[in-house]
């Protein structure tokens, strides 16, 4: 079936992954606006902010936070 996948989970993560890296190569930088959408109504900066809380509540696993930091210009704190 078109669009299946196993683990939804999974699948999302890597949507917004990806679409993080493009920002990030559009932009220059990963400090996404919490109110970004993109073209295709992807809530990239909710996605953002669900996986820095995630990490400070200890939800996000170690593999996924290591693929986060690899994005160029990522950062834990926004704030910064």
């Amino acid at each position: 079936l078109p669009g299946w996948v196993w683990d939804a989970q999974e699948a999302k993560f890597a949507e917004g992954l990806e679409k993080l890296r493009v920002f990030a190569d559009e932009n220059g930088h990963a400090q996404v606006p919490l109110d970004c959408v993109t073209d295709d109504g992807f809530k990239l900066g909710n996605w953002v902010g669900n996986q820095r809380s995630g990490r400070r509540r200890g939800q996000l696993g170690a593999d996924r936070a290591a693929q986060l930091e690899k994005v160029p210009g990522w950062m834990w704190d926004a704030r910064r």
